[in-house]
């Protein structure tokens, strides 16, 4: 289906053998589906009658339930969940933190409420305790709340807004009325002992790249209650750590945001956005900049091999894996590098 599909692909998601057809006006909707039947027509693929819906208004795809609104959980696997038994076993367990983890987008801090369950997963590990039934009723409970989701559009600017704790780091995407979508996760053993604006700092990377569809060569805002973050962007880094994750963010443009306190808490921060009446304050702009990069650019310009690579690129004679990005020739994703380089060893 894919292969026959290519020339489709604006008109419909097609995820295996389920095909999702939208449109903004019917008439427009009208006309794809005869696209479409052509293409399955050319291509001597058959639909079954009685699994068609077709001119609905709300339709449920992938577990989820898409309507004008927005996205929303699927109830019947919703109701699942509130059935589900206190897990005796692993494998139970495993079960139950799948389908709740393919819902976390909907629930807030959902990494920081798992971790006493997750924990149970390692090897020898399973001993039910008292968190345990705390997470695992909260879990229940927030499953049951979940919000309505709201559609992206591409055409208005993201929002991201960010909180780090010792604990782990929460988020949620929005463009100013409601959740797209949250996301959590704990902190990592070897990060426990980082200081604050670090521990953000690689919670923001964890986020922006889960968030790259979204985010991708767009300007989007970030939102904070961490000042520091602020100035770890726009200071000279210092350590290798720091510039190996400021550089997971090579290639985004944003704008941070101070925010401070409850304003910015990211579980409600839809619902306190901009309580009593104050506004955000605009503390830093743009992308990381690095003294490192910017003297590698103006070298780039001496370079034959990445001279030649580059026009081999712009050729279109080399292989998907090459591309150019902010004036940098990168392969997989990489940064090349010539070996005659006098920057080499500072890169590495």
């Amino acid at each position: 289906m894919t292969y026959a599909s290519l020339s489709f692909v604006a008109l419909y998601w097609c995820f295996f053998d389920d095909i999702l057809i939208y449109n903004a006006t019917w008439s427009e909707h009208l006309q794809h589906i005869r696209a479409v039947f052509s293409a399955l027509h050319d291509n001597s693929l058959y639909l079954k009658c009685s699994k068609c819906l077709f001119g609905e208004q709300s339709v449920t795809y992938l577990g989820h339930v898409i309507d004008e609104k927005g996205v929303s959980m699927d109830q019947t696997k919703v109701v699942a969940v509130q059935a589900w038994p206190q897990p005796k076993t692993v494998k139970v367990l495993r079960g139950f933190l799948g389908l709740t983890g393919y819902y976390r987008k909907f629930i807030a801090n959902y990494g920081v409420i798992a971790t006493p369950l997750t924990a149970l997963l390692k090897k020898e590990a399973f001993c039910w305790t008292a968190a345990a039934t705390d997470a695992f009723v909260k879990l229940k409970e927030a499953l049951t709340m979940g919000p309505v989701l709201q559609l992206p559009d591409f055409t208005t600017e993201f929002i991201v807004d960010c909180d780090a704790s010792g604990s782990g780091f929460g988020a949620v995407l929005h463009q100013g009325q409601g959740p797209i979508a949250f996301f959590s996760k704990t902190v990592a053993p070897q990060h426990a002992k980082l200081a604050a604006y670090e521990r953000e700092l690689i919670g923001l990377v964890h986020v922006v790249r889960h968030w790259q569809p979204y985010l991708w060569m767009r300007s989007f805002t970030i939102r904070t209650d961490h000042c520091s973050l602020k100035f770890l962007l726009d200071q000279r880094l210092s350590t290798i750590p720091q510039h190996t994750w400021v550089s997971k963010l090579f290639g985004y443009t944003f704008k941070v945001e101070f925010k401070p306190g409850k304003q910015n808490a990211a579980a409600d921060a839809l619902s306190r956005r901009d309580e009593n009446g104050l506004q955000s304050q605009a503390l830093a702009i743009s992308r990381p900049e690095f003294v490192l990069f910017e003297e590698f650019r103006r070298e780039v310009a001496t370079l034959s091999k990445i001279i030649a690579k580059r026009k081999d690129i712009d050729d279109d004679i080399v292989s998907a894996s090459w591309s150019v990005v902010d004036g940098f020739v990168m392969h997989r994703g990489c940064m090349y590098v010539q070996s005659s380089s006098a920057l080499w060893l500072q890169i590495l």
